[in-house]
């Protein structure tokens, strides 16, 4: 394994993956109530670790387009082969589904309350990712200029850790079409 993951998993839990965490735990709670409702086993929707990664970040978009740049969370992505990643959350979700093909949220204590805005923004994604399959939403994450931008630079280092700044991401998003986000005139209605 590279050295400067190593490095990063052991030194970089930040104050801020508390709510991040919360985040993550919502978005596995919602996913597993929603195929808790499922009659048949082609609706059902299977969370990895790499699916939590992509909604997380489509999310995380929807809220900054939303709010003006402001991101959901203090934590950075970084460009991992599979698009944009938080190394903390991929770390927290390692061990994967348990027997019932499932990933379940983490129960620790002192974890903050997400607000309203949050969890709608959260829902209205997940509302459209769970009719896509997880390389579907790869392979959209991978369409980000400033994640490729970050990986081709991560491979020339070798490395594993190259940040992408929120801003870049904020930034290539205002200008294009994102399909999880209303318009001004649907949320009026």
């Amino acid at each position: 394994m590279n050295q400067d993951y190593e490095n990063f998993k052991l030194s970089d839990y930040n104050k801020n993956h508390k709510k991040c965490l919360s985040i993550a735990n919502y978005i596995i709670k919602a996913t597993n109530d929603y195929n808790d409702l499922q009659t048949s086993f082609e609706n059902f929707v299977f969370m990895t670790t790499k699916r939590l990664q992509k909604i997380m970040f489509f999310s995380d978009v929807v809220y900054m387009l939303e709010h003006n740049g402001e991101s959901m969370f203090d934590e950075s992505y970084y460009a991992w082969p599979g698009g944009p990643a938080i190394i903390t959350i991929y770390n927290e979700f390692l061990e994967g589904p348990d027997l019932n093909m499932r990933i379940q949220p983490h129960n620790y204590e002192g974890l903050p309350e997400l607000t309203d805005e949050i969890t709608s923004v959260i829902d209205t994604v997940l509302e459209t990712t769970n009719k896509v399959g997880t390389a579907t939403l790869v392979a959209e994450s991978q369409k980000l200029k400033p994640w490729q931008v970050a990986y081709k630079k991560a491979e020339i280092k070798n490395s594993l850790i190259e940040p992408i700044s929120k801003e870049s991401i904020y930034n290539f998003y205002k200008e294009k079409y994102v399909p999880y986000v209303q318009s001004e005139e649907e949320k009026a209605n």
